[in-house]
């Protein structure tokens, strides 16, 4: 059975309509950024915010590099007058809400880069949560 023109428009134009109707991803970032490092320095922070999108909430529970760089997902905790930093396993996302990660409290700490960061490239980076789900993130490389 032949196409007829009529139906050619009609496919032409689900073709064209589709990616309109695609749904937003479950986990919006923003503003994701790593500080530029310095001489031979291997090592940095990332930041960023995660905004659950889908109403259900979500978790990251692991970050993947390439290059056999490493990163993972740190907390800064006050033990009597020294600042630390430790890792933690996962960070909640809430239903319609918001997990930030920034230079005064949490962020990612990425170590065994092969080379030095320069301002203004990208550092991608995998972000893998809970539900299965995985999303690939270029973070700008900045001093602020």
């Amino acid at each position: 059975m032949g196409e007829t023109p009529m139906l050619r428009w009609i496919l032409l134009a689900l073709a064209v309509a589709l990616p309109a109707f695609a749904a937003e991803p479950a986990i919006k970032v923003e503003d994701p950024w790593v500080r530029v490092t310095f001489g031979q320095n291997r090592a940095t922070a990332g930041y960023m915010a995660l905004v659950d999108q889908s109403g259900k909430g979500n978790t990251l529970v692991a970050l993947e590099m390439a290059d056999g760089a490493r990163a993972e997902i740190h907390e800064t905790v006050m033990d009597g007058d020294i600042v630390k930093m430790r890792m933690v396993k996962a960070l909640p996302i809430p239903a319609g809400g918001k997990a930030e990660l920034t230079p005064t409290g949490g962020h990612i700490m990425i170590m065994g880069l092969k080379s030095p960061l320069k301002v203004g490239e990208t550092l991608p980076m995998k972000l893998k949560f809970a539900d299965g789900s995985e999303m690939m993130t270029y973070f700008a490389v900045r001093t602020n």
